[in-house]
């Protein structure tokens, strides 16, 4: 199986919308002979790398990016409410994420952090509620033995790796998923990603060629 690097972050409504899409497609992925990497991130700090300002920060696009989350979300028929505390710190949810803590039930997990946030309305960044939510889904022994480990050196160290990595592909943002070599961005990539799995690019490449020749780096 080809992996699919998907680099999100759980504060990203985009990386949520673009999770649950592709969760919903996983056979179609997993018959094309394709397996999704989810990849946490820190969205701040990869912004941060490219000295420019988060989404959020800039108030006339931040509200862009809400009502038009919003607007998908409908048309992609994914719950979607605000959260119960925006903004907040997602490390907590983000170390939870890592396959270095969650292994086996990373996908199951991410899953469930997501829908906590966005469906759910739970405060995410209170690692006491975020345990108890998340009891009704695995067990206590699961729970503990991940909740010990994102405290952990293991996971501080493997999200800067994370990062690290992102930067190294080129990700300027979440969520970001890759197909052969092509950065894909956001959740309105999704339609062009699936196109080129089926063979159906509709990417001129002539045409990419020669714009790229007017801007080289």
């Amino acid at each position: 199986m080809q992996a699919v690097p998907f680099f999100f972050d759980l504060s990203s409504p985009y990386s949520y919308l673009a999770w649950i899409s592709l969760m919903r497609r996983k056979e179609m992925l997993e018959e094309s002979g394709l397996v999704l990497k989810p990849i946490p991130v820190p969205m701040g700090s990869l912004i941060s790398a490219y000295e420019t300002k988060g989404p959020a920060e800039i108030a006339p696009k931040r509200e862009f990016l809400f009502r038009e989350a919003l607007r998908q979300a409908t048309r992609l028929k994914i719950p979607i409410n605000v959260p119960a505390k925006l903004p907040f710190n997602p490390l907590l949810l983000l170390r939870l994420s890592l396959v270095e803590v969650s292994e086996d039930n990373q996908e199951m997990l991410i899953t469930a952090l997501f829908e906590g946030v966005w469906s759910d309305k739970i405060v995410m960044d209170d690692p006491e509620v975020v345990q108890d939510y998340l009891s009704q889904r695995f067990s206590s022994n699961f729970l503990e033995e991940a909740f010990e480990k994102a405290s952990g050196a293991i996971a501080r160290k493997a999200l800067k790796e994370n990062l690290k990595l992102a930067l190294e592909k080129q990700a300027f943002g979440v969520p970001t998923y890759f197909y052969q070599d092509e950065l894909f961005w956001g959740l309105d990539s999704l339609p062009s990603f699936f196109e080129k799995l089926a063979q159906k690019d509709l990417l001129d490449q002539e045409k990419y060629k020669e714009f790229l020749l007017r801007f080289p780096r």
